[in-house]
């Protein structure tokens, strides 16, 4: 595969290739992610932001902690792996995630008290 091919599926993955660059991304970033999430300390209320979830490897870690965890990231496919992988939690209103900057927050006075961007 070309080099800018691999660069574009890396930074918004897409069509058939989607998945396996998920897959790829959560197991080269795997040891980071972990080392992100353990340091967070996170309490039970937190409401956590975390910025291009990618493959979203660190997601279950951060619903299990935290009270609300939104998610953006900019492609399409993996923001549709987040909601059908975590539905129970986006159906209870405790998670969101989309490919857009702005997220509505769970009450109009929340502001996110933890956020997270790895690479």
């Amino acid at each position: 595969m070309p080099p800018r091919f691999i660069s574009r599926q890396l930074s918004r993955p897409t069509g058939p290739f989607a998945r396996v660059m998920a897959l790829l991304m959560n197991r080269h970033n795997a040891n980071k992610n972990a080392f992100a999430v353990q340091h967070l300390e996170l309490a039970p209320s937190d409401h956590v932001l975390e910025i291009g979830f990618g493959g979203g490897a660190t997601l279950p870690s951060l619903l299990t902690g935290a009270w609300f965890v939104a998610g953006i990231d900019p492609s399409t496919e993996m923001v549709k792996r987040a909601k059908n992988r975590h539905a129970v939690a986006v159906t209870a209103g405790r998670a969101e995630f989309r490919t857009q900057v702005r997220i509505e927050r769970p009450q109009p006075t929340t502001r996110w008290n933890v956020v997270v961007a790895t690479r």
